[in-house]
Parts: C-alpha cells; structure tokens; sequence
C-alpha cells in the first residue's frame, strides 16, 4: 500500500516538472534569442552610424567644394550618399524612418540624425516586433594644411622619354590635386618642386642668406713668362683618317653610350720650336674663373642628415672643386682639371607655393643632367617643408599640432646612387665628386629614419614619405626605397608614371579633406 503511494507520488513530480518546464520553456527561448536579437541589433547600429558618419562627411566636403549650394540640395546628396553607403543586406532589412540634416554655415558644422525600425526575430514572442536604431554625426570643419614636396629626379639618365613622363606625370598630379579640392579653399594645400642630380639648386637669390657660405665669383689671372710663351708651333701639315668618338646620352647611367666616327683630319706632322706669336712675355691674362650657380653641397656628417644647427652654413657649390691642401683664397685652393658637376640644366627648387600655374610652368622648365645623390634632393625636400630657414613657407610645428597638418615628400628617383660627399685626402666633404654608392645608401637610410622621427613639437613625424622609383631594375634600390616610405612605396615601369602619380594626388586629397 505504501509502495503504491509512493510511486503514485513520483508520477504527480513528473507531471508537475514538465509542466514547469513547458512554462518556463518560451522564457528560456526568449531570453536566449532576446540576447541573439539584442546582437543583431548593434551589429546594424554600428553599419547605420558608419553609413551615416560617411555620408556627412561627404555632404561637408561636397558643401566645402560647393559653398552656395541649398540645404536641399545638400539634403539631396546626403541621401544619395546614405543610401551608396548601406550593405545590400542592411538595405533591404532596415527601414529608414527620420533624417535630418542641419548645416551652420557660420561655424561651418554639419549635423546629421537619421532614425530607422529594424525587424527583431525572438523578440516577437514578446510582441515586439521592431527596434528603433538612432544615430547621429558631426562634421566640424577646422583649417586643414597639406604642404607636399615633388622632389624628382632630373639626372642624365632621365633623359629623353623619361623625362617628357615625369613631366606629364607631374602636370597631373598638380591638375588632380586642384581639380579634387575645388572650392574647398585650395590655399590650404601647397606644393614644393625640389629637382636634384649630384647637388640641389636653391637659386642664385640666396647667396647672402644667413644660412649659406658661398665664395664670391673671380678671375685669377696669370702672369706669363718667356717659357710660357715659348710652345711647340707645328709648322707642316697633312691629312689622314682618324678616329673622333663621343658619349652620347646621360652621364650617370641609362642611355650612356659611345659613338665613333672615322673623318679625313688635318694633323701635325711635324715640329718646330719656335715661340708662338702675339704672346708676349710678362703680360696679365684671364685665365681661371671662379662662379656659383646657386649648387649646394653638403654639411659635415652627421649635419648633412638633420634640418638644424645653420650657423654651421651650408656651402655653396663653385664650378671647380676645393682643394683642401691650399687656402680657398690663392688660386692652387681649387682643382682647375675638374668641373664640379652643378649642371645649368638643373633649376633652382620652388619652395612651397598655392596654386597651379607657377608650378607647372616650374614642371615644363625641368631639364636632365648630371650623376645621382639621392639625399641631396630628399634632404631638401625636408628643407622647404620646415617652417625654419633655410626656408619658412611650412606652417610652423605649433600649427602642426593644432591644426594635424601634413607634410609629405613624394620622393622619385630612376636609378642608384653613383656618387657622395667626397672624403678622399685634400678633398672637400661639401663637393658630392666621390664615386660611392655604398656611403651615399647609408646616408640615405639615415636621412630618412631622421625625416620619419618622431617630431618632440608636434608628437607626428616631421614629414612623412612616399617613393616612387622609375624604370629601375635594381633590386638593392628598390629595397631603399621602400624601407624609406612611410605612407607608401611604387615602383613604376615606363607608361605608368602617370597613373602613379595621379593616385598619389587623389589619396593626398582625400586625407587633406578627411582631416
């Protein structure tokens, strides 16, 4: 009788558990697919405010590039832009409800709130059927610099088609930049143009600038002596074939090439000492010049690296070099045999300037010639975009960190370096004459880590860096060149300078506009 009961009792638990249990059942559910809803539903918050944020910053920029434009029509662009900017999927499952756009024009802030019902899944055994997603943005606009500095390479080996794309490739970036910013006031992005071979031309103008030391241009003349007059005439002549051979092409590489041609010559056949007339003796005649161009060498290591310290000066460049065995003053302190490379083909740099028409008329001006010293052209470039002498056109550090303004070297070059600072006996550091290219690598590499520092004014770099190399086949240069970028390294064969450039131009914009 008692056992009966006792099993009568455990079949009443039985009952009464899955009876709790069916109860129970759609709490469990709810609460499990309630947490799974709630996670949807952030996951499609998140998707409107990015949709949302991209929009109103298009619609400001839009608005910056189009200052008289309606609230209507901006509204307009807004929800074109809106709707670009939702995934298919969140499209199609989100109903938008609300979207407001306000634009101050006085402050020159854009506020956009945009509302949406978004469908739930377990929720529903709650009868909620629907949640509201609200977002809001903010657009504020605050003055935006972008200072950039094209340096480029015009060595010999730029020569012909190279150097027609780089000018094209170069007009092009100039023509992108100007076209993208519009009216969003193009004076905020400037443009520095640093072309460079063996040395950097800064321009005759800064020849008294507290920052340079430059010789001043002479004549040494010479006294002659009997002996001096007394030469070998030759005094028979006859014909023969002989060979006259040239180089054609740059001188640092490329298109170097030896050219010979056999031609009928008038020669010498015989001599006489006699004293050659109308040289007399004991006369003054010009004979050795000294002048500067507007080339710069280099400082001594490691002031050849760092934008610092111009008491110490930078030299000018004579079209001899230093012989550093006699005074720079007597006529034996210069090495009369050898011409210091500092090419008149290559233009003086344009510091940083607004506008297009200067630069491109800077662009169509540029001409190859000479070796190739990487650094001298990108330390320039750090140079011009410093708020500091030698140049002040940059915005200064303060406004750097105020304003997030960006100083970018887009940096170009065709091929190796062939030549560096000259550290041979009796020669002159300042004069780039030493065949190289290890030592001339490493101060690459050096130069750029100090550019790529992080500025202690600013908490930023002092620039950042984009390479480009051109044509080049070398693997060790392209390696340099990549280790030297910090916002991005190219490498371009011929026919696609031009693209490359004008995808730089676009992303420059783009970050200008973004800041």
């Amino acid at each position: 009788m008692k056992m009966s009961r006792l099993k009568n009792l455990a079949r009443d638990e039985s009952g009464n558990v899955a009876l709790m249990v069916s109860l129970a059942l759609p709490v469990l559910i709810l609460t499990v697919g309630g947490g799974a809803d709630y996670a949807n539903q952030l996951q499609r918050k998140s998707q409107l405010q990015n949709a949302v944020d991209s929009a109103a910053l298009a619609a400001h920029l839009h608005y910056q590039k189009h200052p008289n434009i309606t609230d209507a029509q901006l509204k307009t662009y807004f929800d074109k832009h809106l709707k670009g900017s939702l995934t298919p999927k969140l499209a199609s499952t989100i109903t938008i409800t609300q979207e407001t756009l306000h634009l101050n024009r006085k402050d020159d802030t854009l506020r956009a709130w945009v509302k949406a019902k978004s469908p739930t899944s377990f929720m529903r055994l709650a009868a909620i059927n629907t949640v509201t997603l609200s977002t809001f943005a903010e657009v504020k606009s605050s003055p935006s610099y972008t200072e950039v500095a094209l340096v480029l390479d015009t060595t010999g080996s730029m020569e012909g088609p190279k150097i027609a794309e780089l000018k094209k490739a170069a007009k092009t970036f100039l023509n992108t930049i100007y076209s993208k910013l519009g009216g969003g006031k193009p004076e905020t992005f400037k443009v520095a143009i640093v072309p460079f071979s063996m040395y950097v031309n800064v321009g005759k103008k800064y020849r008294n600038a507290p920052w340079i030391s430059v010789p001043q241009d002479r004549t040494f003349k010479k006294l002659h002596t009997w002996n001096e007059c007394a030469k070998w005439e030759c005094t028979k002549y006859a014909y023969e074939w002989r060979n006259h051979c040239w180089w054609k092409g740059g001188s640092d590489g490329g298109y170097h090439t030896k050219v010979c041609k056999k031609t009928f010559d008038k020669v010498c056949k015989k001599w006489k000492s006699t004293p050659i007339t109308p040289c007399i003796p004991h006369v003054w005649w010009s004979s050795k010049v000294l002048q500067w161009k507007g080339c710069v060498g280099s400082r001594t290591y490691p002031l050849n690296i760092k934008d610092e310290q111009y008491g110490t000066r930078v030299p000018g460049v004579m079209n001899r070099p230093r012989n550093t065995a006699y005074p720079a003053s007597s006529m034996k302190g210069w090495r009369w045999g050898e011409k210091n490379y500092c090419p008149t083909a290559l233009i003086p740099l344009t510091p940083l300037k607004t506008g297009r028409d200067k630069l491109v008329n800077k662009i169509d001006s540029l001409q190859t010639k000479g070796h190739t010293f990487i650094p001298a052209g990108l330390l320039w470039g750090w140079r011009v975009l410093s708020p500091q002498a030698p140049f002040t056109e940059g915005v200064s550090w303060t406004e750097v960190k105020q304003k997030n303004v960006q100083k970018i070297i887009v940096l170009m070059t065709d091929g190796q370096n062939t030549h560096a600072p000259d550290r041979r006996p009796n020669r002159s550091y300042a004069d780039h004459q030493e065949a190289n290219s290890a030592y001339a690598d490493q101060l690459l590499t050096n130069l750029c880590n100090n550019i790529k520092a992080t500025n202690p004014a600013t908490g930023k770099p002092y620039a950042d860096i984009i390479t480009i190399t051109f044509d080049v086949s070398d693997p060790n240069v392209k390696k340099l060149m990549q280790q030297c970028s910090s916002l991005g390294s190219y490498d371009a064969t011929s026919g696609q300078l031009v693209k490359v450039f004008d995808k730089i131009a676009k992303e420059l914009v783009q970050l200008h506009l973004s800041q």
